[in-house]
């Protein structure tokens, strides 16, 4: 049986582009890890309460299966009534359901608040301290996103014009990211 990588997120692992769904990311990570179906498990606009009632023990059938959970970036939109506490209380919650064996866990990305008006620097820093606190707390693999982006040579290069989704250089980063967590997963 065929081990499977199953993106759990938002508008950023569906691919979002052009107001449509594609398969940017899980183009890019599927000769880089062909030991798995990779499994698209995201929903644009979506958010941890939203997921809460789609996430099952179901969604890590095999031993050797990975979730990548990523979320954040609706959950600190001011236009959502989720605080960082449901945020982190939300990520527990899913890791439980999954199996913290299971799970590779990425903090929210960065947004450009001038152009998003909604997620302001300070509440996707929130966001993102929470996921990193989850992961403490469940010792579990932590991807920091958020910082990758900030800390790369031109941030802004990384968002299409909306200042929230991808373009081409930023899914490479990301498919990076995720690419060397399963790596480092697969070692534990």
């Amino acid at each position: 049986m065929t081990a499977q990588l199953i993106l759990l997120g938002d508008s950023i692992f569906a691919g979002w582009r052009n107001g449509q769904i594609s398969s940017l990311l899980r183009d890019r990570l599927a000769g880089r890890l062909p030991r798995y179906q990779i499994t698209l498990a995201a929903v644009p606009g979506e958010t941890t309460d939203d997921a809460l009632n789609r996430v099952t023990q179901d969604t890590a059938n095999g031993d050797d299966d990975i979730v990548v959970i990523g979320y954040g970036a609706n959950d600190a939109s001011s236009t959502n009534q989720i605080t960082a506490d449901d945020f982190y209380d939300n990520l527990r919650t899913m890791i439980e359901i999954i199996g913290p064996d299971h799970v590779i866990l990425l903090t929210p990305p960065y947004a450009d608040a001038a152009k998003t008006q909604d997620r302001t620097k300070n509440s996707v820093a929130a966001y993102t301290q929470a996921a990193r606190e989850v992961a403490d707390k469940e010792s579990i693999l932590l991807v920091d996103l958020h910082q990758a982006m900030v800390t790369s040579p031109d941030p802004q290069a990384l968002l299409a014009a909306d200042g929230q989704h991808f373009t081409d250089l930023g899914y490479d980063l990301l498919a990076d990211l995720i690419v060397s967590s399963v790596h480092a997963m697969e070692n534990r």
